[in-house]
């Protein structure tokens, strides 16, 4: 398979990276700066690093063109995120800079990653979109706050809906996905700022959160289209 990836140089993009690596696909790695950890995947498969990628950024979308040089995508992996707000104790001091970077690159980004990658895909693609629980989305939130980052994670579901509905019929399928909590450090600052009931000590691997999203990557077929498969459950309709 060839692979659009963003978010690719840490964390879970990383580990999601070495695994498609590993077996034999072509991953498009997108990150803003390049590291060792992520230099060192690119002798084990066929992986092109499109490097100076900030999705936040709207130059983004020629960089990622660039990047893919018109090869065929059979995939692509929205996983680029920040949690800039989850310190927050509240809307009074609720940094809204903070929150639009967030949206730029939470929502917006994935819009700028769909915008490169469309001309690349034809029928029989997928695209899927990394995200929280469910339960740090809704009414029934473990605890006030984060609001720049589940508002626009919330925005970011509002897109695959509509994703969904504009490339159903060009035969093209579109899947939110949550693997369930992972030892990030992005999930190690929720949980030492009392956002999250998850301990980090309890939370997958990174490697188990990778082999998450590979399956449900694998296994996304169009009549899943418009789904949401929340920590490996039974897909359900947005």
């Amino acid at each position: 398979m060839n692979v659009l990836l963003t978010g690719a140089a840490r964390g879970l993009g990383l580990g999601i990276c070495a695994q498609l690596a590993a077996r034999g696909d072509t991953v498009f790695a997108a990150c803003r700066k390049r590291n060792a950890e992520l230099d060192a995947i690119l002798s084990t498969g066929k992986v092109h690093v499109i490097e100076g990628v900030d999705i936040a950024m709207d130059d983004a979308i020629a960089k990622l063109k660039a990047g893919i040089a018109g090869s065929p995508l059979d995939a692509v992996i929205c996983n680029a995120a920040v949690n800039a707000s989850f310190d927050t104790d509240g809307i009074a001091d609720l940094d809204l800079d903070i929150s639009l970077h967030e949206y730029q690159t939470n929502a917006l980004g994935a819009v700028r990653t769909v915008k490169a990658a469309l001309p690349s895909l034809s029928t029989g693609a997928k695209i899927l979109f990394i995200t929280t629980g469910p339960q740090a989305l809704g009414k029934k939130a473990p605890a006030p706050g984060v609001y720049g980052y589940r508002m626009s994670k919330g925005a970011m579901h509002t897109f695959a809906n509509l994703l969904t509905l504009e490339l159903e019929p060009r035969g093209i399928a579109v899947q939110i996905v949550t693997p369930g909590s992972i030892d990030t450090k992005m999930l190690w600052a929720v949980w030492e700022a009392g956002r999250t009931p998850n301990p980090p000590k309890d939370a997958l691997s990174i490697d188990e959160g990778a082999q998450r999203i590979i399956a449900r990557m694998d296994a996304l077929t169009l009549e899943q289209t418009g789904t949401w498969v929340s920590n490996l459950g039974v897909p359900e309709p947005y």
